[in-house]
């Protein structure tokens, strides 16, 4: 008998435990500064896409199960790399500098932008009196006009900075269904589940049975066979706002 008891307890335990699962959170943080020269985009580069005012707001990317147990994996945040940084000073021309007026500084800028404009059609065009040696000279040159051009554009159209997070959830003791298992808001990006600012992004578990016997060779031939439920395998879907992100199948 003492076979048996243990052999119900272990499946019953198989059953209850529904262990850990380590959820990675892959988002975006998207800052936006207006330029100090914002008002006379349209005026003097005639700009259509302007940022007028600065902020934040953060995307969600994607959500994956990394491990079903999280010691698999290191389970700590990770922070991404910046995709476009623009904190970097403006290359003004000395009038830009000395300009007594905002309006007259948004004058003196643009004349340096499209005079870079028209250094480059030059030389791409072979109409400069010093034309680049070879190829990569060429290359350098233009590459140093682009630069100069997107440092003093922004002065009027602004900047955008684009950081990419990930962050690892451990989820406990998930049940049959759907779970909980953080929010995600556009303002503040991941948050705590019963944090209502956010979205939910739910994790939902749906566990398959098969019935399986327990042999008790010590068991008289006429009792009757008992039986009990094992996990046969389990499928797991990530939601967020009533779509599927991930989906995954695990065989026990």
């Amino acid at each position: 008998m003492k076979r048996l008891f243990f052999g119900i307890l272990l499946a019953m335990m198989s059953l209850t435990m529904q262990g850990q699962v380590c959820l990675r959170v892959d988002y975006k943080e998207i800052t936006t500064e207006r330029g100090p020269l914002y008002q006379y985009a349209h005026r003097y580069l005639n700009a259509g896409q302007v940022i007028t005012e600065d902020g934040t707001v953060y995307v969600l990317e994607n959500v994956c199960i990394v491990a079903e147990k999280p010691e698999m994996e290191p389970v700590a945040p990770v922070e991404g790399q910046q995709e476009k940084t623009v904190a970097r000073q403006a290359p003004l021309s000395e009038d830009a500098i000395l300009a007594g007026s905002t309006m007259k500084m948004a004058e003196c800028v643009a004349k340096q932008i499209y005079r870079l404009r028209e250094a480059r059609v030059n030389t791409l065009s072979g109409e400069t009196d010093h034309m680049p040696a070879d190829g990569m000279s060429m290359q350098l040159v233009l590459t140093t006009l682009n630069e100069e051009e997107e440092k003093l554009t922004a002065l009027f159209v602004g900047t955008t900075t684009v950081t990419e997070h990930s962050l690892y959830i451990v989820c406990d003791s998930l049940q049959e269904g759907k779970n909980v298992a953080l929010r995600f808001s556009k303002i503040a990006g991941p948050v705590d589940k019963d944090d209502l600012s956010g979205e939910p992004i739910r994790v939902e578990l749906k566990v398959e049975k098969e019935r399986q016997q327990i042999i008790d060779e010590n068991a008289k031939k006429k009792t009757p066979p008992t039986y009990i439920e094992v996990e046969k395998k389990r499928t797991y879907r990530i939601i967020y706002n009533h779509k599927t992100l991930y989906e995954k199948t695990l065989l026990r």
